[in-house]
């Protein structure tokens, strides 16, 4: 949606900031042209002129827009492969109530970790004219990934030539940054590491089978996704039995598991758990899955104890999976509490962090003059407790603000 031009003053409001975890109370925060334009103590400020849009903030806490960093989009209303031949159609069908719901719930940027790149851009170009309520996405368009029998949405690379081509391909189609997926041979992985940082391009992903999370960090990877990422590092795929996986689970609790930590934390590589979808009762399954749960959330708590920053993603994809557009993000960041975070570093993992990952923490991520508008305002103290995040009365979306009704509209609550 375009940028809202009539000023919009929230007054009186807590401003949070999530950088360091504090509280500004007291301020008026005045949004122009989709930007934040002015945040002043509310006392020094004065009278709000009667032509600005006037939102009171009193008892009232405001929060950057929230971001899911691990969404697919493209997979939303699977399966309906025939839309896909039509542009238009797939955006209409199966797009506009996954990106309402976002909105609805906070989510003001998303990073799409995997998709069909033409139909996410069609979308885009609707948000931008204001067609379609959205947030903004930062899109990798099609996986980097080894052959395998699921070939949608992917660029397959067997050796060095085909992987350096890949990530030329994708510079040529202007995405945000590269997404690997686990078969990427080694080698074909080094040679696209080196290409992305010849041309500016950042990658991220899975850790693919044959490579270990020291590796990865070594060939510079942004972020790394998903908390069976560890135990694909140390096993080399996903096989393995019972035993194999628990000298996996426990070989983190070993200083050498720690110097990986450590490691993956001095290079500022994040860390995606996306603990919701493994959110599962898999006591039915057998070993090792029934334990994967618990051992999951372990090892994501020891990486946070080792200095690893994380991001807040949920791996939204089908309508009928265990996430839901915008809830699930509010889910993970409980995961993410529960897991050692403490409030504020939740939250800084659901804003600012994830635009620092992408290399826009200039423009958006926190609360401050000349960033964009993308904001939350919340009627309790997310730094009391993150379930606050949830309890929304209004959501910002590149300066146009959305009031509760809109929101229940948005969600199908009303």
């Amino acid at each position: 949606m375009p940028a809202e031009g009539n000023p919009v003053a929230i007054a009186g409001v807590t401003v949070i900031d999530v950088a360091s975890g504090s509280r500004l109370p007291d301020q008026t925060v005045i949004l122009r042209y989709g930007r934040i334009d002015a945040i002043e103590p509310t006392a020094e400020y004065g009278e709000i002129p009667g032509w600005m849009q006037r939102i009171d903030g009193t008892d009232r806490f405001l929060i950057p827009g929230l971001w899911d960093a691990h969404v697919h989009l493209s997979f939303w209303n699977e399966p309906s492969a025939p839309a896909r031949q039509d542009p238009d159609r797939l955006v209409e069908n199966d797009y506009e109530e996954v990106l309402s719901r976002l909105t609805a719930w906070g989510v003001t940027s998303v990073r799409d970790m995997g998709g069909d790149l033409e139909a996410i851009d069609v979308w885009r170009n609707r948000v931008k004219r204001g067609e379609t309520i959205g947030p903004t996405v930062y899109r990798a368009g099609p996986y980097v990934d080894g052959p395998k029998p699921n070939d949608k949405y992917r660029l397959f690379v067997t050796n060095p030539e085909e992987a350096r081509s890949a990530v030329q391909q994708l510079r040529n189609r202007g995405v945000d940054f590269l997404k690997v997926h686990s078969q990427v041979p080694p080698h074909a992985l080094v040679a696209l590491a080196r290409e992305a940082k010849a041309e500016g391009l950042r990658f991220a992903g899975h850790v693919p089978a044959g490579t270990s999370v020291d590796e990865l960090v070594e060939l510079g990877v942004s972020t790394i996704e998903h908390a069976d990422a560890w135990f694909i590092s140390r096993l080399g795929s996903r096989s393995g039995k019972f035993d194999q996986w628990k000298a996996a689970y426990d070989w983190h609790s070993t200083p050498a598991g720690q110097r990986m930590f450590e490691g993956m934390a001095a290079a500022q590589v994040y860390f995606t758990p996306t603990l919701r979808i493994f959110d599962s009762d898999w006591s039915r399954v057998g070993e090792p899955w029934s334990a994967l749960r618990t051992w999951y959330r372990n090892l994501a708590g020891l990486a946070h104890q080792n200095g690893v920053r994380f991001l807040a993603g949920t791996d939204l994809a089908r309508k009928t999976g265990p996430v839901q557009p915008g809830v699930g993000l509010h889910e993970e960041l409980q995961h993410l509490v529960q897991v050692g975070l403490a409030p504020w570093e939740a939250l800084r993992a659901a804003t600012l962090d994830p635009a620092r990952a992408l290399g826009q923490d200039e423009t958006t991520g926190s609360i401050s003059t000349g960033k964009v508008a993308d904001l939350v305002l919340l009627r309790s103290d997310p730094l009391l407790t993150i379930r606050a995040t949830r309890d929304i009365d209004l959501v910002v979306v590149r300066g146009r603000a959305l009031r509760i009704e809109r929101l229940q509209t948005l969600r199908g609550e009303r």
